[in-house]
C-alpha cells in the first residue's frame, strides 16, 4: 500500500514536470511544441503576418499623418495665394495711382507755365503804362513849375486845369485798355493754342501737341474735345496709359463726340498694349456695336 502510494505521488510529479501530450501541435500556445516541420512553417509565417500587420498599423498611421501635414500645407498655399491676390491688387492700384499722378502733375507743370506767361504779360503791360504815366506826370510838373515862375493867370490856371482833366482821362483809358487786353489775351489765347495743337497733330509733332492741348484744359476751352486731342498725341507717342485717362475723360465729358469711334477704338488698342485684354475686349465690341460699317469697326474686328 505504502509503496503504491509513494507510486501515485511521483507520477503526479511527473504530470505537472512535463508539458501534457494533449497540447502538442497547438499553435495557439504562447511556446507550442511537438510541431512538424509544416507546422513550424507555418508559425514562422503567422509570426510574420503579425509583424506585417504591425508594420502595416504603422504605415497607415503615418499616412494619416502625411495628410494631416498635407491638408495643413494646403491651408498654409491658400493663404499664400490669397496674399499674393491681394498684393498683386495693391501693386495695380498703386501703378494706376502712380499714373493718375504723372498726368496731374503734368496739368500742374502746363498750368504753372500758361500762369507764368500771362503774368510776365501783364507785368509788361503795368510797366509800360506805369512808364507813360511817369512821363505825363513830369510833363505835368515842369509846367506847373513854368506857372509858378510866371505867375497863375486866370487863363492859366484853366488851362492847367484843363490838362490836369485830360491827364485824369489818359490814366483811366489807360488803365481800361489795360484790362480789356489782359481780357483778350486769355480769351484768344484758349482758341490759338487749341488751332495750334490741331496742326501739330498734323505736322506730327506730338509731344508740342499734348502741350497744348493740355493747356487748352486749363484754361478750360473746349475741355472734351481737347481732351480727346490730348489722347490722340498721347496715343501717338505710344503713352498708351496717359492717352486712355484723357480718352475716358473726353467720353466722360461728352458722350455724343463726333470723333467717339476714333476715340473707342484707340482706347481699345492703348489697353491690348497695356496688357488689360479683357478691357479691351470689351471695348474692341463696342465699337463694332455702336458704330457698324465704319473703318474703325472693321479694324476692331482684325484684333479679336
Amino acid at each position: 500500500m505504502h509503496r503504491l502510494l509513494t507510486t501515485y505521488i511521483a507520477f503526479s510529479f511527473y504530470l505537472f514536470a512535463e508539458p501534457s501530450a494533449f497540447s502538442a501541435g497547438d499553435l495557439t500556445v504562447d511556446e507550442p511544441y511537438g510541431l512538424t516541420p509544416n507546422e513550424k512553417l507555418l508559425l514562422k509565417n503567422i509570426d510574420k503576418v503579425k509583424h506585417l500587420n504591425r508594420d502595416k498599423n504603422v504605415m497607415h498611421s503615418d499616412v494619416d499623418q502625411l495628410k494631416n501635414d498635407l491638408d495643413g500645407l494646403r491651408s498654409v498655399m491658400n493663404g499664400v495665394s490669397l496674399k499674393q491676390q491681394k498684393s498683386q491688387k495693391l501693386l495695380k492700384k498703386i501703378l494706376e495711382t502712380q499714373d493718375d499722378l504723372e498726368v496731374a502733375s503734368l496739368e500742374y507743370k502746363t498750368k504753372i507755365a500758361t500762369l507764368d506767361s500771362n503774368l510776365t504779360t501783364l507785368v509788361d503791360l503795368q510797366n509800360k503804362n506805369y512808364k507813360k504815366i511817369q512821363e505825363n506826370f513830369t510833363d505835368f510838373d515842369k509846367r506847373l513849375l513854368h506857372i509858378e515862375k510866371n505867375y497863375v493867370s486866370k487863363k492859366s490856371f484853366d488851362a492847367l486845369q484843363a490838362e490836369l482833366t485830360q491827364l485824369r482821362a489818359l490814366i483811366t483809358t489807360q488803365f481800361k485798355k489795360l484790362n480789356k487786353t489782359s481780357k483778350k489775351t486769355v480769351t484768344q489765347s484758349g482758341k490759338t493754342l487749341f488751332a495750334e495743337g490741331k496742326a501739330a497733330l498734323k505736322a506730327k509733332k506730338y509731344k508740342t501737341a499734348a502741350t497744348r492741348f493740355t493747356t487748352c484744359i486749363e484754361k478750360k476751352y473746349k475741355p472734351a474735345t481737347s481732351h480727346f486731342y490730348a489722347g490722340e498725341a498721347y496715343y501717338q507717342q505710344k503713352r498708351y496709359s496717359k492717352a486712355v485717362s484723357y480718352f475716358k475723360e473726353s467720353y466722360r465729358r461728352y458722350k455724343k463726340g463726333s470723333y467717339n469711334a476714333k476715340l473707342f477704338l484707340h482706347m481699345a488698342i492703348s489697353l491690348d498694349k497695356l496688357g488689360k485684354k479683357s478691357q479691351a475686349k470689351k471695348v474692341f465690341k463696342t465699337v463694332i456695336k455702336k458704330y457698324p460699317g465704319t473703318v474703325y469697326a472693321k479694324k476692331a474686328k482684325e484684333y479679336l
